[in-house]
């Protein structure tokens, strides 16, 4: 194995230690030495080009973790205040950093909307394509889809209210960045419709660009209303709005 691979990799387990005992602050990072009692039980440390890596990973980290702080704060108060309603101070406020730490990570209150907005449609996408690409009938990649959606709720419910919602906060040049993705993620579903129509598994008659606006309407809309921890489970949810959608869709 080439060395530095082997340093950067005995380095990575060690950074991701501090980062987990709560060290990575810009100070205790100034701090921390070799013989640093924090890194005692570490020996690693010592091998050629691990104390180098370890440095690189601990700022890698550090920087991650405070923009996720970040944005994670900024979704929970976008959600509960508005875009508009929540300044920048009130972010800074809620996590106990500088209007100058906001800044090192972005540059407007705009950009991090525009990054939550990415966020989110990047990860439908992901697994969206997961479902598309397995060998399963198209009857059963439509329910996979819509349970995908619907069990998001639970994680990433607050983020998809602010993409719904607050989109229209986004300027022309953000919003390429963005509807493409969108539309994207809706063309797939209509394509795995008309697949559908094409194997005999829904109506040859079928309205695919029709239909696939009606399912995004229905579990996009589930967001409003769905609770993770209610009577009815993500699973049930699914399963009702799927059986609804095949008794009008499928073939006989």
């Amino acid at each position: 194995m080439n060395f530095y691979v082997s340093a950067f990799k005995d380095a990575k387990p060690l950074a991701d230690r501090c980062l987990a005992k709560g060290l990575l602050t810009r100070g205790n990072r100034k701090k921390i030495g070799r013989n640093s009692t924090i890194l005692q039980n570490c020996p690693q440390v010592s091998k050629k080009g691990v104390w180098y890596n370890f440095l690189t990973h601990f700022k890698i980290a550090r920087t991650y973790a405070v923009k996720d702080k970040i944005t994670e704060h900024s979704i929970q108060l976008f959600e509960k205040q508005g875009f508009k309603e929540t300044s920048i101070q009130d972010i800074v406020d809620s996590i106990g950093v500088t209007k100058g730490t906001f800044y090192y990570y972005f540059s407007s209150k705009e950009e991090l909307l525009m990054d939550i907005h990415l966020g989110y449609i990047n990860y439908l996408l992901e697994q969206q394509s997961k479902i598309l690409e397995n060998n399963n009938s198209c009857k059963e990649k439509l329910f996979e889809i819509v349970y995908m959606l619907i069990k998001n709720i639970k994680k990433q419910g607050s983020a998809a209210n602010i993409f719904f919602r607050e989109m229209k906060n986004l300027n022309e040049e953000r919003l390429a960045l963005i509807v493409p993705k969108r539309d994207e993620f809706r063309l797939n579903i209509e394509k795995l419709l008309n697949d559908g129509i094409e194997k005999g598994e829904f109506k040859a008659n079928l309205n695919a660009h029709i239909i696939t606006f009606a399912i995004l309407g229905a579990t996009n809309w589930s967001y409003q209303w769905f609770k993770p921890n209610g009577t009815s489970t993500d699973l049930e949810v699914a399963k009702i709005f799927v059986e609804m959608i095949l008794e009008g869709i499928q073939s006989n």
